[in-house]
């Protein structure tokens, strides 16, 4: 091989690293799912597990007694969801009913997101925030 398509090789190679680099340095939510852990400095009501997961620009789990689902976009850091509709179901616990409600008002409000230490983080306006670990 002379040494033109030597050096053009190299230059694909180089410029393909450079942008599966680039591709790779954003933290993608995409694909994930996560269970609360702390709720607003709060450990969430026993015998309820809120989840959240993300998939094809959609975000869904359980909310403590329901299911909800929606849109989410992220920008960079922030991230916004869009209307979350849920299913309607009482809650047998009041403590439940009412974290679902806090929770679900809580993910409306959440402005900034950050993976940290293997842990998703929403923060609001105020620097509440809701922490998740990985399902298992």
């Amino acid at each position: 091989m002379n040494t033109k398509k030597w050096k053009f090789l190299l230059t694909l190679i180089l410029l393909s690293l450079a942008l599966t680099a680039c591709a790779g340095a954003g933290a993608s939510l995409e694909g994930t799912a996560w269970k609360l852990v702390e709720f607003a400095g709060q450990p969430f009501v026993a015998n309820t597990q809120p989840t959240i997961s993300f998939e094809d620009g959609r975000v869904g789990g359980n909310s403590s007694c329901n299911t909800y689902g929606g849109e989410y976009t992220v920008n960079g850091d922030n991230i916004e969801f869009g209307m979350l509709m849920s299913t309607m179901m009482a809650c047998a616990d009041n403590n439940a009913m009412t974290q679902e409600q806090e929770y679900l008002a809580f993910l409306g409000s959440v402005k900034i997101w950050e993976l940290r230490n293997g842990q998703l983080l929403f923060f609001d306006a105020n620097g509440n925030t809701l922490i998740f670990e990985p399902q298992s």
